[in-house]
């Protein structure tokens, strides 16, 4: 009795054990997955904000700030979700149906042709869905970057609305372009649903093929009903791991356009940068010398300057006046190397613009635009925005 309770009290203490070193490599298991996920979207983003900080400005002429935001924040968690939800379910779900398929063929290869004679069949179907789903999580994608963009626009600037009284209209379009996306999502809802219905019937269909050609064996004393039960229990639990990779489609597809999203902005050359041979410029004297600038606008008919020629010596104030459009703003943008010259070229101190590092360029020029912006903060940080450095007497100076 003694010896029974010995072994009853080591068994209940490695059953404790078990179940301990079980829930700690579950948490384990779960912090490292939630570690690279993060990762993920730490490495991600950092790269994202990094690239639209060196993009020309053509490119965020043609970009809306919401849409690119949109791209930067929910297209970068949803590959963070995606990614590590599809990693593990696609590596044990496989595993499993190759595991299952071995074992059903081992036990009776008839019976597993019949049993996976449907799966074909709904791999034709799933193909026919897939497409359709990619396309409609692509307008998925786009129509939740729009209200980004029609949100962030209207933020951006409340009093302009509020004085015009274009509230009530303001709610109607984004109330349209809401209801635009509930129906995209709702089709995509009912496209998973169809997805799922199809795999259904399709196990309901190999299960009862089965089963039929497994009675008929039975009744011909091939195999007994013990054996059919067996490899119809078998047959169920490999379907569901089927299943399971079945139902991964939308996701995968979600996975696909995202990526594909932010490739799209990672992928963007930058065609205004540094120069191998670009040089240093510490010290300035101001001479600046336009020779025949042109400038035309990426999708613009007419140039917004022509053959602009002028000279500006070191000390000399200079007032360029003209109308609306004329292209005073663009002459200075072409100034901090903004934008490129179409044609001609931009002289300081006997050096061409193109062959100066630009983080010296802008560090030699003061610039005021029309336009004021102010970053969320204070007045001091947004005074010595473009130096840190400088201390208080600095900033009211």
């Amino acid at each position: 009795r003694t010896e029974k309770v010995r072994l009853l009290l080591l068994v209940f203490g490695i059953t404790i054990v078990i179940y301990v070193l079980h829930s700690g490599s579950k948490v384990i298991h779960k912090y490292m997955m939630g570690w690279v996920g993060e990762q993920v979207v730490f490495r991600m983003r950092g790269a994202l904000h990094k690239k639209l900080q060196q993009l020309q400005m053509t490119y965020h002429d043609k970009h809306e700030k919401g849409r690119l935001m949109a791209r930067v924040m929910d297209d970068v968690v949803v590959i963070r979700r995606t990614s590590v939800h599809l990693s593990t379910s696609l590596t044990v779900n496989t595993f499993m149906v190759v595991i299952g398929l071995a074992v059903l063929f081992t036990i009776d290869a008839k019976l597993a042709l019949v049993g996976t004679l449907g799966l074909p069949v709904f791999g034709l179907v799933y193909n026919k869905i897939r497409v359709r789903m990619k396309t409609l999580w692509r307008n998925v994608a786009k129509q939740r970057a729009g209200m980004y963009g029609l949100v962030g626009d209207r933020l951006a600037s409340p009093e302009t609305i509020k004085s015009f009284g274009q509230e009530r209209r303001e709610s109607i379009r984004l109330f349209k372009r809401a209801r635009t996306l509930l129906s995209t999502e709702l089709r995509l809802v009912l496209l998973t649903g169809l997805l799922y219905m199809a795999m259904t019937m399709v196990c309901g269909l190999c299960l009862a093929a089965v089963l039929g050609m497994g009675m008929l064996m039975v009744q011909s004393g091939k195999i007994s009903i013990g054996y059919l039960l067996f490899f119809y229990s078998s047959l169920g639990l490999m379907f569901g791991p089927v299943a399971s990779l079945c139902m991964l489609a939308p996701g995968l597809q979600r996975f696909r356009i995202s990526a594909e999203r932010v490739m799209e902005i990672l992928d963007e050359p930058v065609t205004i940068y540094d120069r191998p041979s670009a040089k240093a410029w510490p010290v300035v004297d101001g001479l600046i010398r336009l020779k025949n600038v042109h400038l035309q606008y990426e999708g613009s008919k007419a140039a917004a300057l022509k053959g602009i020629t002028l000279d500006v010596s070191p000390g000399r104030h200079i007032c360029l006046m003209g109308p609306s459009g004329a292209g005073k703003t663009s002459l200075v943008n072409l100034m901090l190397r903004l934008y490129e010259p179409t044609s001609g070229s931009i002289i300081l101190d006997g050096q061409d613009l193109q062959d100066i590092q630009i983080s010296d360029v802008r560090n030699h020029v003061g610039y005021v635009p029309q336009d004021a912006f102010l970053f969320t903060g204070s007045v001091r940080d947004n005074i010595r925005y473009g130096s840190h450095g400088a201390n208080d007497e600095q900033v009211v100076q």
